[in-house]
């Protein structure tokens, strides 16, 4: 499918922000996160009894495990790259 340019009459490839798979899982998320909640919460009263609180739960404390440890690599990294280049340039 290509999208037509009404200024310029040539055809354009589509624009994805990157790539199909990407756009699919992280742009368009409600359409596959929305069954998933709706599902876990089915036939429970109160969503705060079902399964789903387990998922949010277990969602935020992976995404704060995964930022912590990528962020404090690169903190270190960072502090590595710095303490090691004033040690050389002390030693010049």
């Amino acid at each position: 499918m290509k999208i037509v340019d009404k200024e310029r009459p040539q055809l354009l490839p589509l624009q994805w922000v990157r790539g199909p798979l990407w756009d699919g899982v992280w742009i368009h998320s409600a359409l596959w996160l929305a069954p998933i909640i709706l599902w876990l919460c089915y036939g429970y009263d109160d969503p705060e009894d079902s399964p789903l609180v387990l998922l949010y739960f277990g969602l935020t404390a992976l995404f704060w495990i995964v930022t912590s440890v990528v962020v404090g690599g690169a903190i270190g990294a960072a502090l590595l790259a710095i303490v090691r280049s004033r040690s050389k340039a002390a030693n010049l």
